[in-house]
């Protein structure tokens, strides 16, 4: 009898907890639900009479499937992978915001985060980033930074990083350690000059210059194996180094708006297609890269030999 009852009770306490681990991975991790509500108090919105995030409230129910945030599904418990903050201040960017690395670096399976619009100048506690040490996809455009922050070179596992029209000036450095980046976007920022060893990040796939104001072509680029897409649009380029012909793995050369004068036949012979329209460059989802075609866009070139 009392063996009987002694496996009835630990029958008991197993119940328990299966379902106590069954409730527990039906919703989001309790501190990482506090730190979206921490990120929310830290955007002001109520400040701004904006209308976002309206699901992230106290009592609001599973994180998980709150505005923006996507959880993952481990064996025991889902934590956050995903957090999708984009334009969440509605246009109301001219009032800046720095985002406290301590709410986010709660977020220890983080893999996309993404911030553009709105506003970002800064950072408060930027060591808290570093926990994000799983982050893979990190979207920053159209904000108010000014250098690129050693938290963001500190993250190794980062594969896109899309800083496009910020309010970089001059010569810009802080990604080379970054060994598995694949994509880099700067666009429309005043650069003017790219760190030559750019070279050194070999794993670079995509790289978006458009509209950086730089003058002639980092020398490192022409020994990037498996670079793929390149944009050089928009600058004041008046010459293509003849060390391109190295890059064998490229697909996509956007060369237009530029001051280049002539383009040699020599070129053409390590791309199977050469498109010298005036075709404007398609935007693509910068959370999935995709090689639109093999081309290369000169645009007002006098002489094609």
């Amino acid at each position: 009898m009392g063996g009987s009852c002694g496996a009835l009770v630990r029958l008991l306490i197993g119940c328990v907890f299966t379902c106590c681990c069954v409730i527990h991975v039906n919703g989001c991790v309790e501190e990482e639900r506090r730190a979206l509500l921490d990120i929310k108090h830290s955007l002001d919105l109520v400040g701004y009479n904006s209308t976002a995030l309206e699901d992230w409230v106290i009592g609001g129910g599973d994180c998980c499937n709150w505005t923006g945030v996507t959880c993952g599904n481990s064996s025991y418990q889902h934590k956050v992978t995903v957090i999708d903050l984009l334009d969440v201040r509605e246009g109301f960017i001219s009032e800046e915001w720095y985002p406290n690395g301590s709410h986010f670096g709660q977020f220890t399976e983080l893999e996309e985060l993404y911030l553009s619009s709105n506003g970002i100048a800064g950072w408060v506690d930027p060591q808290g980033f570093k926990n994000m040490q799983n982050l893979e996809k990190l979207g920053l455009a159209e904000n108010h930074i000014k250098r690129v922050d050693p938290w963001i070179s500190n993250i190794t596992s980062l594969q896109m990083i899309d800083l496009s029209s910020n309010m970089f000036k001059g010569f810009l450095s802080g990604f080379w350690c970054m060994q598995n980046l694949e994509e880099l976007y700067l666009d429309s920022n005043d650069i003017k000059r790219v760190d030559p060893s750019i070279s050194n990040i070999t794993s670079l796939k995509v790289i978006d210059l458009t509209y950086t104001k730089i003058k002639e072509v980092p020398s490192g680029f022409w020994g990037m194996q498996n670079l793929q897409y390149l944009s050089l649009a928009g600058n004041y380029i008046k010459r293509v180094h003849p060390s391109i012909s190295n890059i064998t793995s490229l697909q996509y050369l956007d060369l237009s708006s530029n001051m280049i004068k002539e383009f040699s036949s020599e070129y053409r012979c390590c791309f199977k297609r050469i498109d010298t329209s005036l075709s404007t460059l398609t935007q693509t989802d910068r959370r999935t890269y995709v090689v639109p075609m093999k081309q290369i866009l000169i645009g007002s070139v006098s002489t094609l030999v």
